[in-house]
């Protein structure tokens, strides 16, 4: 096996893991007005496939009759759209129960990351004018990826395939095949393929996609806690989504509210990442660039709970 500058690759060394990735654009904060992008990938190893039980979970395929179900189970998991139609709620309440189970040991073949950007506290002046976007997102999905795959597996990786969901990414001149090259050249993260496949919304037309719609729900679910919603107008199904034993236990409790804790019976050190950043806007000669501008999330208030007593902002 070579990489993509044809370099030998030591197979027994390192883990080939599959990225699959999505964002969320234009969201902003209910209390602060801030702007926020959210990035989110999937990573899945090669060995450890998790699209079958996916697909199981979303078609129930263990129970008997299934297959006279599939078209009742078969709509476009996206967060956005999920209060319209209860059949994907139940989709992704049965998602959200498999990676509640996948927590447990013996199982953990999932791992996810979320890197929000706080657009508010970036300088744009420092990236392109023209596709000013897609120079943002082109550096950030590359620490997303980094970040990940150093935390998730040290120097014991390597980069099978990259996904990536269609969309104006795919028309910038350096997204395409700038991740992996900078990947393989500058941190010694090896890449076999040299571009990034871009997979459709619908699992329909590639069921690879499943795994993006998954991700497209946690970094969906995570970006309301976070940024708040309105009470008023907030979806029942979705609120009961955010009631979920895995969004409340594990995510919330301790993904965000903990994080370093590898002795956790939900083993998810080193296999589930939230981070936002920057916490302040800088200059290129301000000395804080040389600190940490990562938040510190577990004090970052949830906007969701803004509105309760219990778990207010103030």
């Amino acid at each position: 096996m070579t990489d993509l500058f044809g370099n030998e690759i030591p197979e027994d060394r390192l883990t080939p893991v599959n990225i699959y990735a999505d964002e969320i654009q234009n969201c902003t904060h209910s209390v602060t007005g801030q702007e926020w992008l959210y990035i989110g990938a999937a990573f899945e190893e090669v060995a450890n496939p998790i699209l079958d039980d996916l697909k199981a979970a979303r078609y129930c395929s263990d129970l008997p009759d299934w297959e006279k179900y599939i078209a009742q189970n078969d709509g476009e998991v996206h967060w956005t759209n999920m209060k319209n139609d209860g059949r994907k709620v139940n989709v992704a309440d049965r998602w959200l129960s498999w990676l509640y189970d996948d927590c447990a040991p013996g199982n953990r073949k999932f791992r996810f990351a979320i890197l929000g950007i706080n657009m508010s506290n970036l300088n744009l002046g420092e990236f392109a004018d023209e596709q000013r976007f897609n120079s943002v997102y082109n550096r950030f999905f590359r620490t997303l990826v980094t970040k990940a795959l150093r935390t998730f597996y040290g120097d014991g990786v390597i980069v099978n395939q990259i996904f990536h969901e269609e969309g104006q990414q795919e028309h910038h001149e350096y997204f395409t095949w700038h991740t992996n090259y900078r990947l393989a050249r500058d941190l010694d993260i090896p890449s076999i393929q040299k571009e990034i496949f871009y997979l459709p919304k619908s699992h329909r037309k590639d069921e690879r996609s499943n795994i993006i719609q998954v991700i497209d729900m946690l970094m969906g679910m995570y970006k309301d806690l976070h940024l708040g919603v309105n009470h008023d107008s907030y979806h029942s199904r979705k609120k009961g989504l955010l009631e979920h034993r895995f969004i409340q236990e594990v995510l919330e409790q301790r993904v965000i509210k903990v994080g370093y804790n590898p002795n956790s019976r939900f083993g998810y050190h080193n296999r589930f990442s939230v981070s936002l950043f920057p916490v302040v806007q800088t200059d290129v000669d301000d000395d804080r660039r040389n600190q940490d501008s990562f938040y510190d999330i577990a004090n970052e208030p949830l906007g969701y709970y803004a509105q309760y007593d219990t778990k207010s902002l103030f």
